[in-house]
């Protein structure tokens, strides 16, 4: 849409309404990059509705703008209405992301959780990053939105991140906006963010060092119980003996359970892996794949119970990417529930239901 004007207006003020996906999907940090790109004054904020923008500048920097707004959108955003109108100048001296504005009936929709991405992966895994071994490391670009989400507008205040102010350094890449944290409402590290317990099916404390326990106790052959972002996962070897356990604990005799692969590598070890099934695997929403088996002799023969295929998938989570980081390249990692039962979410219930 082609923003109408006469030729002697040089400078002009437009405000746009967007809905859709466009609260959890980085677009209020898009907007401003690009809004500051092509010096625009104004401000962007989530509403209730979506997402409000008003910028004032060049009417040709303002169509450039409304272009890039549609086309180059945060790659997890849908935009599904536009709605643009040229409203009078305004005294603006720069461009701000405001506070939300919670007014009016909530019709903005939240993403569902991103799996992290690689430039986490990186983070969590590098000794020199202050978010090594760190897992709940997320940005701008992955991390949890639907599971931490309390009430709309998306903002952290209104999430369950709201218990866990920000220490200088997260804050310091939360304010700048050339950071792939800018503005990135989860944002976590060591210093300031949520913490992982090893807890026994006692509710004692089974040691501090939670990710080395947790090793030794799956090499061992013992199930674990992961909390990821929407529920318990049970996680174990896989080996014949602790796959019939879990089953007779979980009461699923005959369905095939899926497993959770250190990387594509050993996916590929195990399946027949082609493009679009590899695109799948590392794409954002993280899904599990099923995939015709290479050979059923390498995996024991109560995991698939004799179907050809297997359903894989690749660590979502931080927390996933170092339980997988440990002897074991390959887990189970099923849901945390009774066959046809609900499954387990808060830590209450899988301490009482998960003996």
């Amino acid at each position: 849409m082609c923003l109408q004007t006469t030729k002697k207006i040089k400078e002009g003020c437009f405000e746009f309404k967007l809905s859709g996906v466009v609260q959890g999907v980085g677009f209020r940090p898009f907007v401003y990059k690009i809004a500051v790109e092509h010096n625009l004054k104004g401000w962007v904020k989530n509403t209730n509705y979506g997402l409000f923008i008003v910028v004032q500048g060049a009417l040709s920097n303002i169509e450039t703008f409304k272009k890039q707004l549609i086309s180059e959108a945060p790659t997890l955003a849908r935009i599904k209405k536009i709605e643009t109108r040229q409203i009078k100048t305004k005294q603006i001296t720069d461009f701000q992301i405001l506070l939300s504005d919670i007014k009016g009936d909530r019709k903005a929709l939240i993403p569902p959780d991103i799996a992290i991405c690689p430039a986490c992966v990186k983070d969590v895994l590098s000794v020199e990053s202050r978010f090594y071994l760190y897992p709940f490391t997320n940005c701008t670009n992955c991390g949890p939105r639907f599971t931490i989400v309390e009430r709309l507008p998306y903002d952290r205040k209104q999430t369950s991140m709201k218990e866990f102010p920000m220490c200088t350094d997260c804050a310091f890449e939360y304010n700048t906006m050339s950071n792939r944290r800018f503005h990135a409402q989860p944002i976590a590290c060591n210093r300031c963010g949520p913490k992982v317990k090893l807890i026994g099916k006692d509710g004692n404390i089974l040691q501090e060092n939670w990710l080395t326990k947790t090793w030794q106790l799956l090499k061992e052959g013992k199930i674990i119980a992961a909390k990821g972002l929407g529920g318990f996962h049970l996680i174990c070897k896989v080996e014949h003996s602790v796959i019939d356990r879990l089953r007779r604990l979980k009461d699923r005799e005959d369905k095939p359970l899926p497993v959770m692969c250190r990387d594509l590598s050993v996916v590929k070890h195990f399946c027949i892996v082609t493009k679009k099934e590899q695109d799948l695997l590392t794409s954002p929403i993280a899904p599990i794949v099923v995939m015709p088996v290479k050979n059923n002799d390498t995996l024991p023969s109560n995991l698939t119970k004799g179907l050809p295929t297997l359903g894989v998938m690749l660590p979502y989570s931080p927390l996933h990417l170092l339980l997988l980081q440990g002897p074991e390249n390959i887990l189970i990692a099923t849901s945390a529930n009774i066959s046809d039962l609900p499954l387990i979410k808060d830590n209450e219930q899988a301490l009482s239901k998960l003996q």
